[in-house]
């Protein structure tokens, strides 16, 4: 009897919920389409009711060609993710498909996860009880490892991981909730499942931990650059009517660009490694969430100056950068503090090699290059002086007092002979970086610079 009310259910819940997010489905279908084109959904093989297998369905994740080969767990950032499959798996999106596994009766709304042939073995472990249940979207352990990927150590394999840890905690609270199950219990773990599907979709203390200061001080850049757009738009504020739209924009700015960022990845690139692609990645988001937000506003405030627009947009834009800039020079002035280098290089050569290796000195640790193109010396590469020829090195040593000399070049014997002569007679340490692995396939070129 049981059994019959949870299937009359789920088929009652699965035909509106199917007919509700069909929209849903069909964009998430074109969007997945247009990044590698070819099908859209993927179905695996999973154990369901009794350990009999069946095809599960789900929004395709990875890209068309991928096989089974890899992990058989998805982990934070997975590298075989598309970046539809990543906002997919933020959301979980991905398991809409299964609303259709529902209908055929291989699942139900709330059951145990079903877990793939490769996981059989498992279950050998005293959790056979667990295939006892119809496999479900929903239930404890959907809310409790809402975020699984982010529980992977970075120095185990993930499977074995998954087999040692995650699973036995998983098969317990599924043989503790299912064997004393309710259809009113049910219900409360569909609203849960629902709930952090869509707000669960960042491990939000983890995130705040690492992301918290950097959300504030922009939440601090949006309301300044609305008031000063305010300001610069509406010198007075005393019109009542001009209060409620400046405090609906308040209101309405920071929660929406925010969520943007979020959604949008802003806050995966730290400000300590700021760039100009950075920049143009939060040009493109700040510019797309501040149209929408602006049509919004107009929707409400149809008396709303359209001069608000490009102002607000500009203060915005150099508030953002401006203090991810900070951020970065105060991130670097740091680590040249902390990082001090106590030795210091001359780099012979100005080839492609020794122009490569400038982003690797701070601290004056880089004295300058010795090179023996004529035309080179007395000036500066990458910043650098060029200090001298190879023939000079024992002169401008006593002069800069440099402890090692890099090489980007493989010398001739005699050449050779006499740098090495110099350095041992100098104290100095040569390194050829044309005989050292992995430098050899970049360097190698420069045969004398």
């Amino acid at each position: 009897m049981k059994h019959i009310v949870k299937r009359t259910f789920d088929i009652c819940l699965a035909v509106p919920a199917l007919i509700l997010f069909g929209p849903v489905m069909l964009v998430i279908a074109v969007l997945i389409w247009l990044e590698t084109p070819g099908p859209v959904i993927y179905s695996q093989k999973r154990l369901g009711y009794r350990g009999r297998p069946f095809l599960l369905y789900k929004f395709r994740k990875f890209p068309v060609n991928w096989t089974d080969g890899g992990s058989g767990v998805t982990t934070a950032h997975d590298p075989r993710l598309t970046r539809v499959g990543a906002m997919l798996e933020r959301l979980k999106f991905d398991e809409l498909p299964q609303l259709w596994n529902i209908l055929k009766g291989e699942m139900a709304f709330v059951g145990p996860r079903p877990e793939s042939l490769r996981f059989a073995e498992l279950f050998d472990r005293g959790y056979e009880r667990v295939l006892d249940f119809v496999p479900g979207i929903f239930g404890p352990n959907q809310v409790a490892f809402r975020n699984e990927s982010y529980l992977y150590p970075p120095d185990e394999d993930p499977e074995a991981f998954y087999a040692r840890v995650l699973f036995p905690k998983k098969a317990a609270n599924d043989l503790k909730y299912f064997s004393r199950s309710t259809l009113f219990k049910d219900l409360g773990y569909i609203l849960q499942g629902v709930w952090v599907s869509l707000f669960g979709s960042v491990p939000w203390k983890m995130f705040f931990k690492g992301h918290g200061r950097r959300i504030f001080l922009d939440l601090i850049c949006i309301s300044v650059a609305w008031t000063l757009a305010y300001l610069t738009r509406y010198p007075e504020l005393q019109s009542l009517h001009i209060q409620q739209s400046y405090k609906l924009g308040l209101v309405l700015l920071p929660a929406s660009l925010i969520a943007g960022f979020l959604l949008f990845g802003v806050y995966n690139h730290p400000p300590k490694y700021f760039s100009l692609s950075d920049a143009g990645r939060l040009l493109r988001v700040s510019g797309l969430t501040w149209i929408l937000v602006f049509l919004l506003l107009l929707g409400l405030e149809r008396s709303l100056s359209l001069y608000l627009f490009p102002i607000f947009f500009v203060i915005l834009v150099v508030l953002l950068i401006t203090s991810r800039m900070v951020a970065r020079l105060r991130w670097e002035k740091r680590e040249n503090e902390l990082q001090k280098q106590t030795h210091t290089v001359a780099v012979y050569g100005t080839g492609r090699g020794g122009r490569a290796l400038v982003s690797w000195f701070t601290n004056g640790a880089l004295k300058g290059f010795i090179d023996d193109t004529p035309e080179h010396k007395g000036k500066r590469i990458k910043g650098y002086p060029v200090l001298g020829h190879g023939s000079e090195i024992p002169t401008i040593h006593e002069v800069h007092q440099f402890d090692e000399l890099w090489m980007t070049f493989v010398p001739d014997k005699a050449k050779r002979r006499q740098i090495e002569t110099i350095c041992r007679e100098k104290g100095i340490k040569l390194v050829v970086f044309p005989e050292l692995e992995p430098f050899s396939r970049f360097v190698s070129k420069d045969k004398m610079s």
